[in-house]
């Protein structure tokens, strides 16, 4: 859903493909499935562990932070080479920190940071970042679902991922299709958005019995005094940036 949302940006990220491959999208999806099989070669009592719930000891994060590069060992010479640099990748984060740890040396050839790492090693990051908090452990540490708003969760890529906010834009705040409640107190649902104002989308108001969906449509980046004020009936006050803070140069 993230590089069909960002395929315009994926082409542009891609510049020595050839133009009948920049947009396919298939090593995307294999890398997604199959971005944590590196786990398979650790012992049992890190399989479990992720970037919300890392191992304890030094040691034990060590090795369990060796998973990417072990998955990438295992596909490589199966899956097409953008899908295990992904698999390679998907820790690595925008500002050159993360896992697994290359040494930077005077021809850069083994340091990944900003645009070194491949465009879909940066989606898969936010994508699993998103997943990872949408999700909490219970008593026996096995996922349970968690009901939590969009809006939180992309607060959460932003405030845990480092300099990676251009990775999670594709991933909106307040997804097409929720229902809002607007400052002046209306209702609407949100139709559409643009990369360059991800927390304030296109929406269309509802008529006066609030299941008719029949009202003005409203483009909230150019009206300075509306905006969403409940999010799927949860308050976004804390989480939606100011305009100026989701459009960085």
């Amino acid at each position: 859903m993230l590089g069909i949302g960002l395929e315009d940006h994926i082409v542009r990220q891609r510049p020595r493909m050839h133009h009948d491959h920049l947009r396919e999208l298939l090593n995307l999806g294999v890398a997604g499935m199959l971005h944590d099989i590196g786990k398979a070669a650790l012992p049992p009592h890190l399989q479990m562990a992720t970037t919300l719930r890392p191992p304890e000891s030094d040691a034990d994060r060590q090795m369990w932070q060796t998973h990417p590069q072990l998955g990438y060992d295992m596909i490589r010479s199966d899956v097409e080479p953008t899908a295990a640099a992904a698999v390679r990748l998907h820790h690595q984060h925008f500002d050159g920190s993360g896992f697994p740890h290359h040494e930077a040396d005077s021809r850069r050839e083994n340091f990944f940071e900003g645009n070194r790492i491949h465009i879909y090693g940066r989606i898969l990051f936010a994508a699993d970042l998103y997943d990872r908090l949408s999700y909490r452990f219970d008593a026996r540490r096995r996922y349970s679902f968690r009901s939590a708003a969009p809006h939180a969760i992309a607060a959460g890529i932003v405030g845990r991922s480092g300099d990676h906010r251009g990775d999670a834009e594709g991933d909106p705040a307040v997804p097409a299709g929720m229902k809002v409640q607007l400052s002046d107190n209306t209702l609407a649902a949100v139709v559409a958005h643009s990369p360059k104002t991800p927390y304030q989308p296109m929406v269309r108001q509802f008529d006066t019995d609030g299941w008719t969906l029949s009202g003005r449509l409203i483009d909230l980046a150019r009206e300075e005094e509306l905006q969403i004020k409940l999010a799927a009936g949860v308050p976004v006050a804390g989480f939606m940036p100011e305009e100026s803070e989701t459009c960085p140069a």
